[in-house]
């Protein structure tokens, strides 16, 4: 079996993924030590801007169903 091989170049990969400006997760100092709501809080707001407000594309980022996400961003006071 004869088979080609392709190099894949930066160039052929879409401009999402070449961009170099990396937006880090969380972007507030947090405290030392977050508790888990801390970093469950600044994850759904990361991925709520990751998605342009996108509340379904959100929830399928954090893998959680939508009613999911709508619970928690009532519970950590997020608006969108």
């Amino acid at each position: 079996m004869n088979e080609e091989r392709r190099i894949l170049l930066v160039d052929h990969l879409p401009e999402g993924v070449r961009a170099t400006d990396v937006k880090p997760l969380v972007t507030d100092h947090l405290p030392p030590n977050p508790s888990m709501e801390v970093i469950e809080r600044a994850y759904i707001q990361w991925a709520l801007s990751a998605e342009e407000g996108n509340k379904a594309k959100a929830a399928e980022v954090l893998g959680i169903d939508p009613s999911t996400l709508y619970r928690k961003l009532n519970r950590y006071g997020i608006e969108v």
